[in-house]
């Protein structure tokens, strides 16, 4: 079953979002839809891969997650925007625990190139590339390696994580989803942090009388299913996906079910990052000041200066896993003529 497939089993198929992704307050759907079109079919799984590192065949520790934030900033003291110095991109891999100098292996055979002192990367015969950052390489470009045999290198003790991504042409594809990297199990229930109206700057609106452009996001967190030992110990990780429906009074549907996130698949280029997380979104820190600031995972399910007629309405919002598991929560508001506001 390919990818495209898993995620239409687990979350509905994003296809049948398609008249909420073309209504102008459904920001994201028509970019998940493209995305889904364009790697949903590449993506699909040839046969299941072990682990990268040993026991092969027992699943390990994930800390972060694929389509997690990345933000290379030099201060998370404020919250972040689209204004902020820095970059921000999409994490296109998982990151594994990995003892310091513990062996990484291939996860499928291919031949090796050494990207850099910190990554190799391996291309299997089928067209596939398998990236594993943060190692000290021990092949040699060219070189032929073999899935659970050869030692492409050992984990460098500072990172304390093997990043592993697959990759499909351009598409990044989640190791995570079903049919790829096995065993994996993931129990574990998604939490709504937080479902709220904000204004175009990002500030709390009071949901019972909206006046004027305002913007609808959620937040919304995993945890990983395996504890991740310290000091990356409880932190959470970002839902497999968000979708969300918009009503008007006596239930008439204004936007129909859609795609805020789906990372089930694959992921948005980095320019669409501010598209998808909203303000104050960030992944996980340790050791800048304090032993731990945990991840925010804002994610916008309506532009930010959105308008509507005024009447009463109500959102909901449903997260879910890789897994299928599912949370899901409303929020009633009330919009009113902007001359009262």
């Amino acid at each position: 079953m390919g990818l495209g497939a898993v995620a239409g089993a687990l979350f509905a198929s994003p296809l049948a979002a398609s008249a909420g992704a073309r209504h102008p307050l459904a920001y994201t759907g028509g970019l998940w839809q493209g995305l889904i079109a364009r790697c949903g079919a590449v993506a699909a799984a040839d046969e299941p891969y072990p682990w990268p590192l040993r026991p092969f065949l027992q699943q390990h520790p994930v800390r972060a997650f694929f389509g997690d934030p990345r933000n290379l900033v030099s201060n998370v003291d404020q919250p972040l925007t689209p204004q902020s110095p820095g970059t921000f991109s999409f994490h296109n891999g998982i990151d594994i625990y990995a003892a310091p100098d513990q062996k990484v292996y291939p996860v499928v055979s291919g031949r090796a190139r050494v990207a850099n002192p910190q990554e190799v990367v391996v291309h299997t015969r089928d067209g596939r590339n398998f990236q594993y950052w943060h190692i000290a390489p021990l092949v040699r470009t060219g070189s032929w390696v073999t899935a659970s045999k050869t030692v492409l290198g050992t984990a460098i003790p500072r990172r304390g994580h093997l990043h592993l991504t697959e990759m499909r042409g351009t598409c990044a594809v989640n190791p995570l989803a079903a049919g790829h990297l096995e065993p994996y199990v993931n129990a574990t229930q998604p939490e709504i942090v937080a479902l709220s109206a904000v204004d175009p700057e990002g500030a709390v609106l009071d949901p019972t009388r909206l006046a004027g452009p305002f913007g609808l996001v959620v937040q919304a967190q995993d945890q990983p299913p395996f504890p991740v030992p310290p000091p990356w110990e409880n932190l959470p990780v970002t839902p497999a996906a968000v979708k969300w429906r918009l009503t008007g009074a006596s239930g008439r549907v204004v936007v129909p079910w859609t795609f805020a996130a789906d990372f089930a698949v694959t992921i948005p280029p980095n320019r669409d990052y501010w598209r998808v997380y909203a303000d104050g979104s960030h992944q996980n820190f340790v050791g800048r000041g304090a032993p731990q600031l945990p991840g925010a995972y804002t994610f916008r399910l309506t532009p930010p200066s959105s308008v509507l007629a005024p009447g009463r309405y109500t959102v909901s919002v449903s997260v879910f896993t890789t897994g299928g598991n599912r949370s899901t929560q409303e929020l009633p508001f009330t919009v009113v003529p902007s001359s009262a506001g």
